[in-house]
């Protein structure tokens, strides 16, 4: 399954980088371009693809900027704090429209 490019779609406007799992999957050197492991890091969490043309919005905790998301008409809840793993909501947003990341970082 074929996922958005965020530094081709949004690299212009955001700060895109690979995840950290990115580096475990291809070593500390690597030069592959992988989608599937870019990040746009943000204030509180990061987005990500979640393939097709859907993005995910993960949230570092639960909390007010996890509940305007979810307010959101495009999101839905895909994960709640789950037992013994880290406080970490994501959220599907489809591509092409808003996929709320106004607090994304600019650099």
């Amino acid at each position: 399954m074929d996922c958005i490019d965020l530094k081709e779609r949004f690299g212009g406007c955001f700060k895109v980088k690979y995840e950290e799992s990115y580096y475990a999957q291809y070593g500390p050197n690597a030069r592959t371009e992988d989608p599937w492991y870019m990040i746009i890091p943000c204030k509180n969490g990061h987005i990500c693809p979640w393939g097709g043309s859907n993005l995910a919005a993960c949230t570092n905790s639960a909390g007010r900027v996890a509940n305007k998301l979810k307010a959101r008409q495009c999101s839905s809840v895909l994960q709640v704090d789950v037992s013994n793993a880290p406080k970490q909501d994501a959220f599907g947003c489809s591509g092409g429209g808003d996929p709320g990341h106004e607090d994304a970082v600019d650099e």
